[in-house]
């Protein structure tokens, strides 16, 4: 069973109680779960913190799919993931957020991937918020596969 894990706070839960909350569950877990988050450093920022704390859970990072960038802001607004979203914009460009096409996380695994080392890293996997649309979502997954299997020259 997973806990969840909230790199940019919970808007209704102060950051100590969350933090009591996870050491609490960590003994009734196996893995922690982040909310859908934007920001590779707050991600890494709170993993850190996490380790501090005394967490010793595998991290699965919750990103967004590709979705639709209006569903996106709309979603990411309503759950309170504002500092990441605002991350976002300033990163993908306000108008080309707003503009009808869906977003896809490549940008953000890009920035994650260095954090990411088999049997050494904080982060021990992703969950992928598909916010409805798997379709889309498992082309983008089967792309970044085939285009990381071209790369390790496994393809």
């Amino acid at each position: 069973m997973g806990v969840s894990g909230y790199p940019e706070g919970h808007p209704l839960v102060a950051a100590d109680e969350l933090d009591r909350a996870l050491l609490a569950k960590q003994p009734l877990s196996s893995y922690v779960v982040t909310q859908m988050c934007f920001d590779p450093g707050a991600v890494l920022g709170w993993i850190g913190h996490a380790r501090e704390l005394g967490v010793r859970l595998p991290v699965h990072v919750g990103i967004a799919g590709a979705v639709d960038r209006l569903k996106l802001l709309r979603v990411a607004g309503r759950i309170g993931v504002g500092t990441s979203l605002r991350f976002l914009r300033r990163h993908q460009g306000g108008a080309r957020l707003l503009r009808p096409s869906g977003y896809r996380p490549d940008r953000l695994l890009e920035e994650l991937a260095p954090n990411v080392i088999p049997g050494q890293s904080a982060v021990a996997g992703l969950h992928v918020y598909t916010l409805g649309d798997v379709a889309t979502t498992e082309r983008w997954r089967r792309e970044m596969l085939d285009q990381f299997t071209e790369g390790d020259g496994h393809g």
